[in-house]
Protein backbone atom coordinates (compact mmCIF):
# COMPACT_ATOMS: atom_id res chain seq x y z
CA UNK A 1 0.00 0.00 0.00
CA UNK A 2 2.13 2.79 -1.04
CA UNK A 3 1.51 6.06 1.05
CA UNK A 4 -1.07 7.79 -1.07
CA UNK A 5 -0.70 10.95 1.05
CA UNK A 6 1.61 13.38 2.25
CA UNK A 7 2.73 12.50 5.57
CA UNK A 8 5.14 10.09 4.77
CA UNK A 9 3.80 6.55 5.36
CA UNK A 10 0.38 8.42 6.94
CA UNK A 11 -2.42 9.17 4.77
CA UNK A 12 -3.23 12.84 5.13
CA UNK A 13 -6.88 12.76 6.25
CA UNK A 14 -9.91 10.53 7.36
CA UNK A 15 -13.33 10.04 5.21
CA UNK A 16 -14.19 11.95 1.56
CA UNK A 17 -14.99 15.33 3.03
CA UNK A 18 -11.50 16.03 5.30
CA UNK A 19 -10.14 13.77 2.53
CA UNK A 20 -11.17 16.72 -0.18
CA UNK A 21 -9.22 19.53 1.64
CA UNK A 22 -5.92 17.92 1.71
CA UNK A 23 -6.68 17.34 5.50
CA UNK A 24 -6.18 20.38 6.68
CA UNK A 25 -8.56 20.58 9.81
CA UNK A 26 -6.54 21.08 12.48
CA UNK A 27 -8.07 24.31 13.00
CA UNK A 28 -11.46 23.91 11.02
CA UNK A 29 -12.67 19.69 10.63
CA UNK A 30 -15.80 19.96 8.17
CA UNK A 31 -16.70 16.66 9.72
CA UNK A 32 -16.24 14.04 12.79
CA UNK A 33 -13.62 12.01 10.81
CA UNK A 34 -10.95 15.28 10.45
CA UNK A 35 -11.41 16.13 13.75
CA UNK A 36 -10.72 12.68 15.34
CA UNK A 37 -7.93 12.11 12.92
CA UNK A 38 -5.74 15.40 13.75
CA UNK A 39 -6.94 16.92 16.33
CA UNK A 40 -9.38 15.69 19.18
CA UNK A 41 -10.54 19.50 21.03
CA UNK A 42 -11.83 20.54 17.31
CA UNK A 43 -14.72 18.34 17.86
CA UNK A 44 -16.40 21.60 19.68
CA UNK A 45 -15.86 23.10 16.30
CA UNK A 46 -18.70 20.78 14.80
CA UNK A 47 -22.54 21.85 14.23
CA UNK A 48 -23.75 19.15 16.18
CA UNK A 49 -23.65 15.30 16.54
CA UNK A 50 -22.99 12.76 13.48
CA UNK A 51 -21.90 9.51 12.03
CA UNK A 52 -19.38 9.10 9.44
CA UNK A 53 -19.06 6.26 7.57
CA UNK A 54 -16.64 6.05 4.15
CA UNK A 55 -13.93 4.16 1.67
CA UNK A 56 -11.20 5.20 0.32
CA UNK A 57 -9.94 3.31 -2.46
CA UNK A 58 -5.96 3.37 -3.74
CA UNK A 59 -4.46 3.29 -7.07
CA UNK A 60 -0.93 3.40 -7.21
CA UNK A 61 1.50 3.12 -9.83
CA UNK A 62 5.47 2.27 -8.77
CA UNK A 63 8.42 1.37 -10.76
CA UNK A 64 11.76 0.05 -9.76
CA UNK A 65 14.71 0.86 -12.63
CA UNK A 66 18.44 -0.08 -11.90
CA UNK A 67 21.86 0.11 -13.53
CA UNK A 68 24.74 -1.91 -13.40
CA UNK A 69 28.51 -0.54 -15.13
CA UNK A 70 30.83 -3.36 -16.25
CA UNK A 71 32.97 -4.28 -13.20
CA UNK A 72 30.49 -2.72 -10.74
CA UNK A 73 30.93 -5.93 -8.65
CA UNK A 74 34.83 -6.46 -9.08
CA UNK A 75 36.42 -9.37 -11.30
CA UNK A 76 34.83 -8.58 -14.77
CA UNK A 77 30.99 -8.70 -13.18
CA UNK A 78 28.88 -7.78 -15.11
CA UNK A 79 30.59 -8.38 -18.51
CA UNK A 80 28.71 -5.82 -19.80
CA UNK A 81 26.52 -2.51 -18.53
CA UNK A 82 23.09 -4.34 -17.30
CA UNK A 83 20.11 -2.25 -16.72
CA UNK A 84 16.28 -2.99 -16.91
CA UNK A 85 12.53 -1.67 -15.49
CA UNK A 86 9.99 -3.26 -13.05
CA UNK A 87 6.53 -2.44 -12.66
CA UNK A 88 5.12 -3.22 -9.36
CA UNK A 89 1.45 -5.13 -9.56
CA UNK A 90 -1.35 -2.44 -9.49
CA UNK A 91 -3.57 -4.03 -7.08
CA UNK A 92 -5.73 -1.12 -5.65
CA UNK A 93 -6.36 -0.99 -2.15
CA UNK A 94 -9.93 0.04 -0.24
CA UNK A 95 -9.31 1.57 3.83
CA UNK A 96 -12.54 2.17 5.23
CA UNK A 97 -13.22 4.85 7.77
CA UNK A 98 -16.26 4.97 10.61
CA UNK A 99 -15.98 8.03 13.25
CA UNK A 100 -18.53 9.01 15.30
CA UNK A 101 -19.08 12.63 17.05
CA UNK A 102 -21.59 13.15 19.79
CA UNK A 103 -21.85 16.32 21.10
CA UNK A 104 -24.99 16.87 23.83
CA UNK A 105 -26.99 19.98 23.97
CA UNK A 106 -25.67 22.85 26.33
CA UNK A 107 -23.01 20.36 27.68
CA UNK A 108 -19.30 21.64 27.71
CA UNK A 109 -18.50 17.88 27.08
CA UNK A 110 -17.91 16.00 23.53
CA UNK A 111 -17.29 12.53 22.61
CA UNK A 112 -15.82 10.70 19.67
CA UNK A 113 -14.55 7.35 18.39
CA UNK A 114 -13.07 6.28 14.49
CA UNK A 115 -11.61 3.59 13.64
CA UNK A 116 -10.04 3.86 10.55
CA UNK A 117 -7.11 2.68 8.52
CA UNK A 118 -4.13 5.41 8.64
CA UNK A 119 -0.62 4.32 7.36
CA UNK A 120 0.64 1.82 4.68
CA UNK A 121 3.17 1.20 2.16
CA UNK A 122 4.06 -1.99 -0.23
CA UNK A 123 5.35 -3.19 -3.70
CA UNK A 124 5.34 -6.09 -5.01
CA UNK A 125 7.56 -6.71 -8.18
CA UNK A 126 7.96 -9.87 -9.88
CA UNK A 127 11.50 -11.83 -10.43
CA UNK A 128 13.07 -10.57 -13.41
CA UNK A 129 15.97 -11.38 -15.54
CA UNK A 130 16.10 -7.61 -17.24
CA UNK A 131 16.23 -5.57 -14.29
CA UNK A 132 19.62 -6.15 -12.59
CA UNK A 133 17.66 -6.29 -9.03
CA UNK A 134 15.39 -8.14 -9.94
CA UNK A 135 17.25 -10.91 -10.93
CA UNK A 136 18.14 -14.04 -8.49
CA UNK A 137 20.20 -13.73 -5.77
CA UNK A 138 24.37 -14.84 -6.86
CA UNK A 139 25.46 -16.70 -8.37
CA UNK A 140 22.62 -17.14 -10.79
CA UNK A 141 21.96 -13.44 -10.97
CA UNK A 142 23.00 -10.28 -9.17
CA UNK A 143 19.77 -9.22 -7.44
CA UNK A 144 16.95 -10.06 -5.19
CA UNK A 145 14.52 -12.06 -7.00
CA UNK A 146 11.11 -11.28 -6.35
CA UNK A 147 10.91 -8.03 -3.72
CA UNK A 148 7.06 -7.93 -1.76
CA UNK A 149 6.10 -5.67 1.32
CA UNK A 150 2.98 -4.66 2.64
CA UNK A 151 2.83 -2.95 5.60
CA UNK A 152 -0.48 -1.54 7.14
CA UNK A 153 -1.36 0.21 10.18
CA UNK A 154 -5.46 0.67 11.30
CA UNK A 155 -6.20 3.21 14.40
CA UNK A 156 -8.87 3.32 16.87
CA UNK A 157 -9.42 6.57 18.44
CA UNK A 158 -11.60 7.22 21.60
CA UNK A 159 -12.10 10.66 21.98
CA UNK A 160 -13.25 13.75 24.91
CA UNK A 161 -13.41 17.07 24.04
CA UNK A 162 -14.31 19.98 26.75
CA UNK A 163 -14.81 23.74 26.19
CA UNK A 164 -12.79 25.23 28.87
CA UNK A 165 -14.76 28.71 28.60
CA UNK A 166 -15.00 31.60 25.82
CA UNK A 167 -13.77 30.51 22.77
CA UNK A 168 -11.05 28.01 23.83
CA UNK A 169 -11.47 23.69 23.72
CA UNK A 170 -9.14 20.75 25.01
CA UNK A 171 -9.14 17.58 23.75
CA UNK A 172 -6.97 13.98 24.62
CA UNK A 173 -7.61 10.84 22.55
CA UNK A 174 -5.89 7.59 23.36
CA UNK A 175 -4.69 6.28 20.50
CA UNK A 176 -4.46 2.27 19.79
CA UNK A 177 -3.64 0.89 16.92
CA UNK A 178 -2.49 -2.58 15.01
CA UNK A 179 -0.08 -3.16 11.99
CA UNK A 180 0.74 -5.74 10.09
CA UNK A 181 4.02 -6.87 8.46
CA UNK A 182 5.24 -9.14 5.54
CA UNK A 183 8.69 -8.71 3.39
CA UNK A 184 10.50 -10.65 0.69
CA UNK A 185 13.37 -9.82 0.87
CA UNK A 186 13.30 -9.11 4.85
CA UNK A 187 16.44 -6.93 5.43
CA UNK A 188 16.03 -6.60 8.81
CA UNK A 189 17.24 -10.10 9.51
CA UNK A 190 20.80 -11.26 9.39
CA UNK A 191 21.83 -12.55 5.82
CA UNK A 192 22.53 -16.01 5.78
CA UNK A 193 23.65 -19.03 3.52
CA UNK A 194 21.74 -21.99 3.99
CA UNK A 195 22.83 -23.75 0.47
CA UNK A 196 26.45 -23.22 1.07
CA UNK A 197 26.99 -21.53 -2.12
CA UNK A 198 29.10 -19.11 -0.58
CA UNK A 199 26.72 -16.05 -0.94
CA UNK A 200 24.57 -14.99 1.95
CA UNK A 201 20.78 -13.94 1.56
CA UNK A 202 18.43 -12.30 3.58
CA UNK A 203 15.44 -14.07 4.61
CA UNK A 204 12.05 -14.23 3.46
CA UNK A 205 8.67 -13.30 5.71
CA UNK A 206 6.02 -13.18 3.23
CA UNK A 207 3.24 -14.43 6.12
CA UNK A 208 2.23 -11.60 7.49
CA UNK A 209 2.64 -10.83 11.30
CA UNK A 210 1.00 -9.14 13.72
CA UNK A 211 1.61 -6.05 16.63
CA UNK A 212 0.16 -3.70 18.73
CA UNK A 213 0.81 -0.62 19.65
CA UNK A 214 -0.62 3.00 21.27
CA UNK A 215 0.12 6.81 21.91
CA UNK A 216 -1.91 9.63 22.80
CA UNK A 217 -3.02 12.85 20.66
CA UNK A 218 -4.16 16.26 22.69
CA UNK A 219 -5.41 19.30 21.36
CA UNK A 220 -5.95 22.82 21.71
CA UNK A 221 -8.99 24.74 19.30
CA UNK A 222 -10.22 28.30 19.38
CA UNK A 223 -13.19 29.31 17.38
CA UNK A 224 -15.19 32.51 17.46
CA UNK A 225 -18.49 33.27 15.77
CA UNK A 226 -17.03 36.13 13.45
CA UNK A 227 -15.24 32.95 11.59
CA UNK A 228 -11.91 33.01 12.93
CA UNK A 229 -9.89 29.39 13.85
CA UNK A 230 -7.09 28.07 15.57
CA UNK A 231 -5.70 24.37 16.30
CA UNK A 232 -2.91 23.14 17.37
CA UNK A 233 -2.35 19.36 18.10
CA UNK A 234 0.54 17.02 19.18
CA UNK A 235 0.63 13.50 18.28
CA UNK A 236 3.01 11.53 20.57
CA UNK A 237 5.40 8.62 19.36
CA UNK A 238 3.28 5.55 18.86
CA UNK A 239 5.22 2.56 20.51
CA UNK A 240 4.69 -0.83 18.98
CA UNK A 241 5.72 -4.21 20.40
CA UNK A 242 8.56 -6.35 18.33
CA UNK A 243 6.75 -7.62 14.92
CA UNK A 244 8.11 -11.55 15.30
CA UNK A 245 8.68 -12.55 11.74
CA UNK A 246 7.77 -16.39 10.73
CA UNK A 247 10.91 -16.45 8.34
CA UNK A 248 12.31 -18.70 6.36
CA UNK A 249 16.31 -19.17 4.92
CA UNK A 250 17.69 -19.95 1.19
CA UNK A 251 15.85 -23.76 2.54
CA UNK A 252 13.01 -23.14 2.92
CA UNK A 253 13.71 -23.67 6.59
CA UNK A 254 11.69 -22.00 9.96
CA UNK A 255 13.60 -18.93 10.98
CA UNK A 256 12.98 -16.25 13.77
CA UNK A 257 13.38 -12.26 13.39
CA UNK A 258 12.38 -9.82 15.44
CA UNK A 259 11.93 -5.90 14.71
CA UNK A 260 10.33 -2.88 15.67
CA UNK A 261 8.24 -0.53 14.07
CA UNK A 262 7.14 2.42 15.91
CA UNK A 263 4.85 5.39 14.31
CA UNK A 264 6.47 9.41 14.29
CA UNK A 265 5.60 12.23 17.01
CA UNK A 266 3.18 14.26 14.69
CA UNK A 267 3.02 18.41 15.69
CA UNK A 268 0.25 20.41 14.06
CA UNK A 269 -0.72 24.16 13.76
CA UNK A 270 -3.61 24.75 11.77
CA UNK A 271 -5.71 28.44 11.01
CA UNK A 272 -8.93 28.32 9.28
CA UNK A 273 -11.86 31.21 8.03
CA UNK A 274 -15.15 30.57 7.61
CA UNK A 275 -16.17 34.33 8.37
CA UNK A 276 -17.29 34.71 4.84
CA UNK A 277 -20.66 33.61 3.42
CA UNK A 278 -20.91 30.09 1.78
CA UNK A 279 -17.33 30.14 2.08
CA UNK A 280 -14.43 28.30 4.21
CA UNK A 281 -10.62 28.08 3.79
CA UNK A 282 -8.32 26.28 6.11
CA UNK A 283 -4.02 25.71 6.08
CA UNK A 284 -1.99 23.45 8.35
CA UNK A 285 1.62 23.01 8.63
CA UNK A 286 3.19 19.90 10.34
CA UNK A 287 6.32 18.42 11.40
CA UNK A 288 7.02 14.82 11.28
CA UNK A 289 9.65 13.01 13.51
CA UNK A 290 10.83 9.87 11.51
CA UNK A 291 14.16 10.59 12.98
CA UNK A 292 13.73 9.44 16.55
CA UNK A 293 11.17 6.84 15.56
CA UNK A 294 12.56 3.01 15.60
CA UNK A 295 11.97 0.93 12.44
CA UNK A 296 12.62 4.49 10.25
CA UNK A 297 15.53 6.17 11.77
CA UNK A 298 19.22 5.77 10.48
CA UNK A 299 19.76 3.44 8.07
CA UNK A 300 22.79 1.46 8.67
CA UNK A 301 23.75 -2.26 9.08
CA UNK A 302 25.22 -4.00 12.37
CA UNK A 303 27.84 -6.07 11.85
CA UNK A 304 25.78 -9.50 11.21
CA UNK A 305 24.76 -7.53 7.85
CA UNK A 306 21.17 -6.84 9.41
CA UNK A 307 19.62 -3.20 8.53
CA UNK A 308 18.42 -1.76 11.47
CA UNK A 309 16.35 1.09 10.03
CA UNK A 310 15.20 3.03 6.85
CA UNK A 311 16.82 6.20 7.62
CA UNK A 312 13.54 8.46 6.56
CA UNK A 313 14.37 11.81 7.31
CA UNK A 314 12.10 14.60 9.39
CA UNK A 315 9.01 15.92 7.20
CA UNK A 316 7.74 19.35 7.00
CA UNK A 317 4.00 19.05 5.67
CA UNK A 318 1.66 21.67 3.97
CA UNK A 319 -1.73 21.52 3.54
CA UNK A 320 -4.70 23.60 2.28
CA UNK A 321 -8.43 23.41 1.43
CA UNK A 322 -11.32 25.40 0.87
CA UNK A 323 -15.00 25.21 0.35
CA UNK A 324 -17.92 26.71 -1.63
CA UNK A 325 -21.44 26.23 -0.27
CA UNK A 326 -23.80 27.98 -2.60
CA UNK A 327 -27.34 27.88 -2.19
CA UNK A 328 -28.74 24.72 -2.57
CA UNK A 329 -27.97 21.04 -1.95
CA UNK A 330 -24.21 21.03 -3.34
CA UNK A 331 -20.99 21.91 -1.58
CA UNK A 332 -17.61 21.80 -3.70
CA UNK A 333 -13.83 21.22 -1.90
CA UNK A 334 -10.52 21.58 -2.91
CA UNK A 335 -7.18 21.52 -1.27
CA UNK A 336 -3.46 20.84 -2.18
CA UNK A 337 -0.36 19.37 -0.19
CA UNK A 338 2.89 19.44 -0.05
CA UNK A 339 5.95 17.73 2.03
CA UNK A 340 9.78 17.17 2.20
CA UNK A 341 10.62 13.80 0.87
CA UNK A 342 11.61 11.97 4.05
CA UNK A 343 14.03 9.06 1.92
CA UNK A 344 17.13 10.95 0.65
CA UNK A 345 19.28 9.50 -2.56
CA UNK A 346 21.64 7.37 -0.48
CA UNK A 347 18.86 5.87 1.46
CA UNK A 348 16.45 5.11 -2.07
CA UNK A 349 17.86 1.57 -2.52
CA UNK A 350 17.41 0.10 1.13
CA UNK A 351 13.61 1.84 0.33
CA UNK A 352 12.94 0.05 -3.03
CA UNK A 353 10.16 -1.55 -0.67
CA UNK A 354 9.24 1.54 0.96
CA UNK A 355 8.61 4.13 -1.56
CA UNK A 356 6.72 6.83 0.52
CA UNK A 357 7.79 9.63 -1.99
CA UNK A 358 5.13 11.32 -3.03
CA UNK A 359 5.31 15.61 -2.00
CA UNK A 360 2.78 17.18 -4.67
CA UNK A 361 -0.99 15.98 -4.40
CA UNK A 362 -4.05 17.61 -5.85
CA UNK A 363 -7.68 16.53 -4.19
CA UNK A 364 -11.48 17.75 -5.33
CA UNK A 365 -14.53 16.87 -3.72
CA UNK A 366 -18.31 17.48 -3.65
CA UNK A 367 -21.19 16.89 -1.68
CA UNK A 368 -24.89 16.17 -1.85
CA UNK A 369 -27.27 16.66 1.03
CA UNK A 370 -29.50 14.40 0.22
CA UNK A 371 -32.25 15.28 3.03
CA UNK A 372 -32.48 17.11 6.14
CA UNK A 373 -30.19 14.41 8.50
CA UNK A 374 -27.62 13.05 5.34
CA UNK A 375 -25.18 14.16 3.60
CA UNK A 376 -23.31 12.39 -0.10
CA UNK A 377 -19.84 12.98 -0.35
CA UNK A 378 -16.99 11.63 -2.82
CA UNK A 379 -13.43 12.68 -3.59
CA UNK A 380 -11.03 12.32 -6.01
CA UNK A 381 -6.97 13.06 -5.21
CA UNK A 382 -3.65 12.61 -7.27
CA UNK A 383 -0.44 12.29 -6.38
CA UNK A 384 1.86 13.34 -9.20
CA UNK A 385 5.09 11.14 -10.38
CA UNK A 386 7.76 11.39 -7.86
CA UNK A 387 11.03 9.69 -8.06
CA UNK A 388 14.12 9.00 -6.06
CA UNK A 389 17.91 7.65 -6.95
CA UNK A 390 20.65 6.45 -5.63
CA UNK A 391 23.49 3.51 -5.72
CA UNK A 392 23.09 -0.06 -4.37
CA UNK A 393 24.18 -0.16 -0.64
CA UNK A 394 25.68 -3.26 1.04
CA UNK A 395 26.91 -3.78 4.82
CA UNK A 396 30.27 -2.78 2.95
CA UNK A 397 29.30 0.47 1.56
CA UNK A 398 27.79 1.63 -1.46
CA UNK A 399 29.03 0.53 -4.91
CA UNK A 400 30.39 2.56 -7.60
CA UNK A 401 28.93 2.43 -10.95
CA UNK A 402 25.21 1.54 -9.55
CA UNK A 403 21.84 3.20 -9.47
CA UNK A 404 18.52 2.38 -8.28
CA UNK A 405 15.36 4.61 -9.08
CA UNK A 406 12.13 4.31 -7.33
CA UNK A 407 9.39 6.42 -9.17
CA UNK A 408 5.49 6.60 -7.55
CA UNK A 409 1.95 8.22 -8.45
CA UNK A 410 -1.42 7.51 -7.24
CA UNK A 411 -4.75 7.57 -8.17
CA UNK A 412 -7.37 7.53 -4.91
CA UNK A 413 -10.96 7.94 -4.95
CA UNK A 414 -13.35 8.25 -1.72
CA UNK A 415 -16.86 7.86 -1.64
CA UNK A 416 -19.40 8.25 1.92
CA UNK A 417 -22.10 9.45 3.61
CA UNK A 418 -22.83 11.61 6.91
CA UNK A 419 -25.57 11.09 9.15
CA UNK A 420 -26.80 14.21 11.12
CA UNK A 421 -28.25 13.92 14.49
Amino acid sequence: MPAVAQTGHFLSAAGPTDYSIAGASTAMPLDASGALYWNPASLMGLSGSELDVGVLGVFPTTQLSSRVAPGAFGFGVPPIPLAGVSNAKRNPVLTPDFSIAWRPARSRWAYGVALTGVAGFGVDYARSPSNPVTTPPPPVGLGFGRIYSEYRLWQVTPAFAYRLGGHFSVGIAPLLLVGSLAATPLPFGQPDDANSDGFATYPSATEKQHSIGGGVQAGVYYGEPKGVHVGLAFKSRQTFQAFDMKATDELGRPRSVSTRIDAPMVVSLGLGYSGAERFAIAADVRYVDYDHTAGFEGARFDARGALNGLGWDRMIVAAIGGQVAPEGPVSLRGGYSYNTNPIHETNAFVNVASPAINQHTVYAGISIRASSHVVLSGTYGHGFETSVSGPIATPAGFIPGTTVTSTLSTQAAAAGLRVLF
